[in-house]
């Protein structure tokens, strides 16, 4: 077979058919071979992080995604996919200081992806427990676009678990009278990739021997 260069159209195009019919080994495969040969390209950097991270292997999006920096939209997006895979590996620290290096560059940068970036720093904070600060995103969020999303569904329950004498706790730790919004958010989490399948079974049993 012979080698595929990267600015191939027609090899971009069957990576995103190989993806769309979810047959990520082969998309995987063809933009591994793209990447032997253009290692610091940072849109094929990306671009295999990405199909990566669909495929569930978190070890392949933190090697795929080393050096990235907030330099571009590419960066931005590379340190949003490591900051969720660190996370998901339970590296919280790791994680919260990749979102934070994600956010610390706004000018000329696509705001449809800050707003992804900051939205889901919010979801690891609150499922860290860390409630004002997914709070403060939040509100950050809010003002931005208050339509963003379920964010104005969000804020009012963020802003009642840190009002003062409220116990700071996550979703997957609220008591039994809010189960039921406990468990929405953490399909939403599952649903998102910030947690794993199997984290979101046992956090679902917890939650349900609550009632």
């Amino acid at each position: 077979m012979p080698m595929i260069h990267f600015g191939d159209a027609r090899t971009q195009r069957l990576a995103e058919l190989y993806q769309s019919t979810d047959r990520l080994e082969e998309a995987i495969g063809i933009v591994q071979q793209v990447a032997e040969t253009a290692l610091d390209d940072p849109f094929v950097s990306l671009s295999l992080a990405d199909l990566l991270y669909a495929d569930g292997d978190l070890d392949g999006v933190i090697e795929a995604t080393d050096g990235a920096t907030n330099d571009s939209d590419l960066g931005i997006a590379r340190l949003h996919l490591r900051a969720s895979a660190l996370f998901r590996l339970g590296h919280q620290a790791a994680a919260f200081d990749t979102f934070k290096a994600a956010l610390s560059k706004t000018a000329n940068r696509d705001p449809e992806l800050l707003k992804l970036v900051r939205y889901d720093r919010a979801m690891a904070y609150e499922l860290a427990g860390e409630m004002a600060k997914g709070r403060s995103d939040l509100e950050k969020l809010y003002a931005a676009d208050h339509s963003y999303r379920d964010v104005a569904e969000l804020l009012p329950r963020a802003t009642a678990a840190t009002s003062a004498g409220a116990p700071a706790v996550s979703p997957v730790a609220a008591s039994s009278m809010d189960v039921v919004t406990a468990l929405a958010s953490l399909v939403d989490m599952r649903d998102q990739g910030l947690i794993s399948p199997a984290d979101y079974e046992a956090k679902k049993a917890e939650l349900l021997a609550r009632l």
